[in-house]
């Protein structure tokens, strides 16, 4: 924790954060979900703001092979989610990020990409007239 205070503006850190979702109350979910769900052993990152966000994200897995699965998923998690709904939120702040970086190392996933503050504040402008019509 010291290290990430350290690190970031704003950070976190989670230690197997999808064991604590309560998968009674949530619509049929995916074999895929559920699989991973125990394979999260911790997630931990922040965010430096500046003129561009920088935003890091680690995440643990149980095994190095699960980290390199992870890795390949995330390359594309950004078209994805641009793909399933293209005017959601979601969608529009993938669509700002930029230089994606993903590595692996052991159990360990890094995930790494920048936001520029002023595209930022121009998609929050647009959202807020957009909710106010």
């Amino acid at each position: 924790m010291r290290q990430l205070s350290a690190s970031f503006d704003n950070w976190f850190l989670v230690v197997r954060p999808l064991e604590k979702l309560d998968r009674g109350r949530l619509p049929s979910v995916l074999k895929v979900e559920n699989d991973l769900s125990g394979l999260v052993e911790e997630v931990r990152g922040g965010i430096r703001l500046g003129a561009f966000n920088e935003v890091n994200v680690e995440v643990v897995m149980k095994t190095a092979e699960d980290a390199g699965t992870v890795a390949g998923m995330s390359r594309w998690l950004p078209g994805f989610i641009q793909l399933q709904e293209s005017r959601s939120p979601d969608s529009a702040l993938a669509a700002l990020a930029e230089d994606l970086a993903v590595t692996t190392h052991g159990r360990t996933v890094s995930i790494s990409f920048s936001i520029e503050e002023s595209k930022l504040e121009e998609l929050v402008r647009s959202r807020a007239a957009a909710e106010k019509n």
